[in-house]
């Protein structure tokens, strides 16, 4: 499965191009647009006769819908290597709480990138929206959130914003 999210917009300038001509050499292979929807893994700009074979048999034909977006915008992966780690802090001791803070912000550091590097989402607002998903999912959790006075004093904020977050997201398409 593609990590990208793929729009209307997308689809259209997928369906313009003609796999059987770039095979035979007879049109430019424009990298940036598999590359936007995640197609291209390779660095350089030289796509081989195979890897226009791969790209065919994964060529999205339409859009996603609200499910697939929903599925492609939250941090799996990350929120999981979060949610591991948080035992590790339940002491209320000093030390345990600022390496809470450290590990929160590792986690926001490393969502884009790993989306980036590794599930080769090539969308800036993908990559803001997930690195923001993984933020949204951290608070609920309470993670070091939950050293703030604020943040004890009103739950119902803790409570709501996940369901509200993951309604509303789907709803955005990410376009560059």
């Amino acid at each position: 499965m593609i990590r990208t999210v793929v729009t209307e917009k997308d689809i259209k300038t997928l369906s313009q191009l003609d796999i059987t001509s770039l095979q035979k050499g007879l049109l430019e292979v424009d990298y940036n647009t598999f590359k936007k929807v995640g197609l291209v893994k390779a660095s350089n700009h030289d796509i081989s006769f195979e890897q226009l074979e791969e790209i065919e048999k994964q060529m999205p034909t339409q859009p996603d819908n609200y499910l697939s977006r929903l599925l492609k915008y939250i941090p799996t992966e990350i929120i999981a290597l979060y949610l591991t780690c948080r035992p590790l802090l339940s002491s209320g001791n000093n030390q345990y709480n600022i390496i809470h803070w450290l590990i929160f912000a590792f986690g926001v550091v490393v969502t884009p990138l790993y989306l980036w590097k590794k599930q080769k989402v090539n969308k800036k607002s993908q990559l803001l929206i997930s690195t923001f998903a993984f933020c949204v999912w951290v608070f609920a959790i309470g993670g070091p959130f939950a050293q703030l006075d604020w943040y004890n004093l009103n739950p119902i904020y803790a409570t709501l914003i996940v369901p509200i977050y993951t309604f509303l997201i789907p709803l955005f398409e990410a376009e560059n």
